[in-house]
C-alpha cells in the first residue's frame, strides 16, 4: 500500500514522503558509509554492556542456522543484506520515527522509542539490545539530519552484510 499515494490526515503518504528519495543518491550512500563506520567504536563499547541485559530472554536468530547451510547461504545473505534493511528502514525510520517526530516534536524521545522498538523486534534478546538500539538510533539520526532514508538504509545494509560475512566465516 505504501507504493501508491495515500492521503493520511492531509499528509501525502508515499515512499518519497517517507524519505525514500533517489536525489543526491551518492550523498546518501556517503552518509550511510560514514554512519556505519561511526557505529564501530560505539558497538564495540556496547557489546560488553549487553551482558547486563542477559536476563532478558533470547533465542538464536534463525539466520544463524541458515548461514551455515551452503544451499541457503546466498538467499539468506541477499535477504539479510538487501531486503531486510530496506523494509525495516521504511517501517522504523520512515513511518515510526518520523511519525513520532511529527507528533511529539521531541527528537531524542522519537529516536529512543523507535530505536528500542527496532531492537526489541529482533530475536537475539537482551545481550544484543544495546547494540541493536544504537543502530536504530543512529539510523533515525541519519534520517533526521539528511531528510532521507537512503543513509539509514545504506548503513543498515553495511551493518547486516558485515555481520553475515563474519558469521559465515566463523561457522564454516
Amino acid at each position: 500500500i505504501l507504493l501508491i499515494y495515500v492521503p493520511f490526515a492531509d499528509i501525502p503518504l508515499s515512499l518519497r514522503a517517507l524519505g525514500l528519495k533517489t536525489q543526491d543518491f551518492s550523498k546518501g550512500v556517503f552518509w550511510g558509509v560514514m554512519g556505519w563506520l561511526a557505529n564501530v567504536p560505539f558497538l564495540t563499547f556496547l557489546i560488553p554492556i549487553g551482558f547486563f541485559f542477559r536476563w532478558i530472554p533470547s533465542r538464536e536468530h534463525p539466520v544463524v542456522t541458515q548461514v551455515a547451510e551452503s544451499e541457503a547461504w546466498l538467499p539468506v545473505f541477499l535477504t539479510g543484506s538487501l531486503l531486510a534493511p530496506i523494509a525495516e528502514e521504511i517501517f522504523f525510520r520512515g513511518c515510526l520515527f518520523q511519525g513520532l517526530w511529527v507528533r511529539t516534536r521531541r527528537m531524542v524521545l522519537s529516536l529512543l522509542i523507535s530505536g528500542l522498538l527496532f531492537a526489541g523486534m529482533h530475536p537475539q534478546g537482551g545481550m544484543a539490545l544495546p547494540g541493536l538500539a544504537w543502530v536504530g538510533i543512529m539510523a533515525g539520526f541519519l534520517t533526521y539530519q539528511t531528510g532521507s532514508l537512503m543513509p539509514a538504509i545504506v548503513m543498515h545494509m553495511l551493518h547486516n552484510t558485515s555481520l553475515l560475512l563474519l558469521l559465515r566465516f566463523l561457522l564454516t
